[in-house]
Order: C-alpha cells, then structure tokens, then sequence
C-alpha cells in the first residue's frame, strides 16, 4: 500500500492543534526513546528504514514550545538519498523510493496510545 504524504500531514496538523489547543489526553509526559537493535534486513531489500511515532516539543509559534506527535526516520539500509529530515519540524521524513525497489519499513510506537500508519 503506498504512503500517502496528504494524510500525514493533515493528521500531524491536527495533533499540534489539539496540543497547543490542550485537547484532554494530549497532554502526557514525552517518553523517552528506547534504544532498539534493528532487525536484521533479509535478502533482496534495497531499502530498510526505522520509523519511529513518538512525542516532541518543537517551536510552532514563538514562546513555549508545543508538544506534537510525530515521526523520526533512520536508514538502516539503502542509498542515503532514500529519506529525508528537516530538523526542526514536527512533520515526518519524506521517504523516496524508485518503482520496483523492495523496501521494508520497521515501525516502533513510542506514543502513550495505539497508532497506525495509512
């Protein structure tokens, strides 16, 4: 099933609204990010990426900063040009892969509830 970026997007916007809203629940405590050992890529995978949900105060508007859920990406395995971060921002890397590429893509939740990725 493809990624589809419109849908992140609009749900990153709406978890930093709700945060900085200070919608009930939203509110806990960041975790700390557990250290993993990344599994070990099988044969024929050209490109292996760790994504990571998990909470972050970054600096949406002046003044405090916001508490947001989002998502962080590390290349395991594959060309360096496959995932791109902007430091600094609450939106998750963009992920660029050709047509025809085996990618496999390890997911970890670090968030305080249930998640899923469209």
């Amino acid at each position: 099933m493809p990624l589809k970026r419109r849908p992140l997007l609009i749900r990153s916007a709406l978890v930093a609204a709700g945060a900085t809203l200070g919608v009930p629940g939203w509110g806990a405590p960041p975790l700390e990010a557990q250290p993993t050992t990344p599994l070990e890529t099988p044969a024929g995978v050209d490109v292996h990426i760790e994504l990571r949900a998990m909470v972050n105060q970054v600096a949406i508007r002046p003044g405090t900063p916001t508490q947001v859920w989002c998502y962080r990406g590390r290349l395991l395995r594959g060309d360096a040009g496959a995932l791109e971060t902007r430091p600094g921002t609450y939106l998750g890397p963009t992920i660029r892969v050709r047509r025809g590429q085996r990618v496999r893509i390890d997911f970890i939740n670090a968030l305080p509830e249930s998640t899923i990725i469209n």
